[in-house]
């Protein structure tokens, strides 16, 4: 089961703008059919002032192989 989805507030570690956003801790393959882009989007924030992105660790199953997404 992939974890729901959790609110969070990032500051930006590039111009400092503090923003709200979401993520998701854990998402299971093997159970849930979602695609890359959606898992790049539970596992990552863009600020909306200066377009910077910043990844989340984020813990992904695939095929019974647990692995952590932190890029």
């Amino acid at each position: 089961m992939s974890m729901p989805i959790e609110d969070i507030e990032v500051v930006c570690e590039k111009c400092g703008t503090i923003y709200q956003d979401w993520m998701r801790g854990s998402v299971n393959l093997d159970l849930d059919d979602f695609d890359e882009e959606y898992i790049d989007k539970c596992s990552s924030s863009v600020c909306p002032k200066c377009q910077h992105k910043v990844y989340h660790s984020a813990l992904v199953v695939k095929n019974g192989v647990w692995k952590i997404k932190d890029c």
